[in-house]
Order: structure tokens, then C-alpha cells, then sequence
């Protein structure tokens, strides 16, 4: 039995789900959030001999981190056809996966009632569309086919820092199945603009001690996760690197991102960053930050 198994709640919902999904729609769909860096690591640390930019045993936490929640990138091409719509849906269903009654979360956020009222949550992003493709619309909430599919459709969450989710994912062998993950600069994006926005709720002033401190703890952890995305690059994904930021250089959420990692991981501006700093050492930050500061010129 992989030892993935034995350490990973999730991993007995995951498998099932993303095996059939793989079935139709392999090339459509990766893994992101924090579970796809779960994967990466437990991934990296059954295989050791896998050139990284920070080898594992030089990180100070090198505990991948689980969680309950299941982020799934999908492809534009998937939400314009109909038919692919309904491969999402018949995997979910087929284990136990159903629509999130809330209203804002519709069509993109399904839920999986388990035992002692606890839950596994899959939800489903997709980048902002490019003007012209007929077949899908966006607003702020949520991409979707056009027209409505209602109740045979499934909606992609808004998420403009998924742009170029597309390119060079890297994919690996883990526990029997072929896992999928954003590349790194996309991932750094998408973690980059979290990391802003719990920071940015956690000096809320208005909002309660418990809110602010738990955006903060948040803001945090989305900050280790940006060094944790770049220290667990791979030769290959360093290859494809720049080609990827030339790709999204002059996208809004990539430009956002400059500016949030110049603020953060260049001047200091955002303390998350330097609570994350201590579980590395100073000479490999060192090398996170060049990294980083190569892509968000």
C-alpha cells in the first residue's frame, strides 16, 4: 500500500474521483491549492533523486500539509463543450460528490458529507476567458458555457490568477495514478494574490480579533506555500519557466503579482512573508527570492 494512503485523509476521496475523471477528461483538469502541493511533495519525497530548486532535506518544515479541500483547475476548451460537462458531473456523483447548496458556490463547488458531519469540498476554477470565444461567458463569480446548461452544466470559479494553467503542467506518478499540477509560476501567482488578500482582511479594522487572526495565519500560509511552489521546482519546470512569463507578462493578475511579490518578498512590506522566512534557511530564501524576483521583474 503507497504510504501516500496511509498519511493522507483525502486520499481515499481523491483517487477514486480523480481516476475517473482521467478516464475522459486527463488533459483537462490539474490540481492546485494546497493539495496539489501535497501531492508534489509526498511525490518529491518518494523520489528523492528528482533534481529540485531546494532538495527537501534542507527545509526546516518539510511536513507536506493536508487538507480538506480539493482545488481543481479546469480548462477553458472543457467548459465550452457541453459534453464535457457531463463527464465532470457523472465522476462527481459517482463518488458521492454533490452541488453546494450555497448560492455562491453553484455549479463550481460540490461537497462530500462524510461521517460526524464532516466534509470533503472539491471546487472548481478556471482562468478568464479571452473576448471572442461564443461559447463561454464570465462575470466576477463564476466562467460557464453559453447558453446556461443549468442543472447538466458545471461553472468554473472565477480566477483570473489560474491564466496560463495551461501551459507545461507537470505530471508524475504517485499512488498508481497520474496527478497533474500547475505550473509553478501560475501556482505562484494564484498563491502571491491570496497571500495579499488575507493580509489585506487581516488589517481590517473593522473586522473582529478571531477574523483578523485567522487571515493573518492564512496570509502566512499561503506565503509558505509561494516559497514552498518555488523551492519544489523541478529541472524541467526551471526550463519552461521564462517561457511561461512571457506568455503572461502582460496579463492583469501576473502584473497584480509583481507588485505583490516586490511589496512582499523584495521590501518587506507584508510581515506574512517573514513569518514563512523562518522555515528556511537564510542562504536558501536567498535563492527562493532570486527565483521569484526573475519572473516578477
Amino acid at each position: 500500500m503507497s504510504k501516500v494512503v496511509l498519511d493522507d485523509p483525502l486520499w481515499p476521496h481523491f483517487e477514486p474521483l480523480w481516476k475517473d475523471l482521467l478516464l475522459t477528461e486527463a488533459k483537462a483538469l490539474q490540481v492546485a491549492g494546497g493539495y496539489g502541493l501535497f501531492l508534489k511533495q509526498r511525490f518529491l519525497i518518494e523520489n528523492r533523486d528528482v533534481p529540485i530548486v531546494i532538495p527537501l532535506e534542507r527545509w526546516r518544515d518539510n511536513r507536506p500539509r493536508a487538507t480538506k479541500d480539493l482545488d481543481l483547475v479546469l480548462s477553458l476548451d472543457l467548459i465550452g463543450t457541453p459534453e464535457r460537462h457531463q463527464n465532470i458531473l457523472k465522476a462527481l456523483e459517482k463518488n458521492d460528490f454533490q452541488v453546494s447548496e450555497k448560492p455562491s458556490g453553484k455549479r463550481w463547488q460540490f461537497v462530500k458529507l462524510l461521517k460526524h458531519d464532516r466534509l470533503v469540498l472539491v471546487e472548481l476554477h478556471a482562468p478568464l476567458p479571452e473576448d471572442g470565444n461564443p461559447q463561454i461567458v464570465a462575470d466576477r463569480q463564476r466562467v460557464k458555457h453559453k447558453p446556461s446548461l443549468g442543472e447538466a452544466g458545471i461553472h468554473g470559479r472565477t480566477n483570473p490568477e489560474a491564466a496560463g494553467c495551461d501551459l507545461f503542467p507537470f505530471r508524475f506518478s504517485l499512488g498508481g495514478i497520474q496527478a497533474t499540477v500547475v505550473n509553478p509560476v501560475t501556482w505562484s501567482v494564484m498563491k502571491l494574490t491570496a497571500m495579499h488578500d488575507r493580509w489585506t482582511g487581516s488589517q481590517d479594522s473593522e473586522a473582529n480579533e478571531e477574523t483578523r487572526s485567522f487571515a493573518q495565519q492564512q496570509a502566512i500560509k499561503h506565503a509558505q506555500d509561494v516559497c514552498r511552489v518555488i523551492a519544489s521546482m523541478t529541472r524541467d519546470e526551471s526550463d519552461t519557466a521564462s517561457a511561461v512569463c512571457d506568455a503572461l507578462r502582460e496579463r492583469p493578475a501576473f502584473r497584480i503579482a509583481v507588485t505583490i511579490w516586490n511589496d512582499a518578498f523584495v521590501n518587506d512590506r507584508i510581515p506574512a512573508v517573514l513569518s514563512a522566512k523562518v522555515n528556511w534557511l537564510p542562504e536558501d530564501f536567498e535563492v527562493i527570492q532570486s527565483v521569484g524576483s526573475r519572473w516578477f521583474l
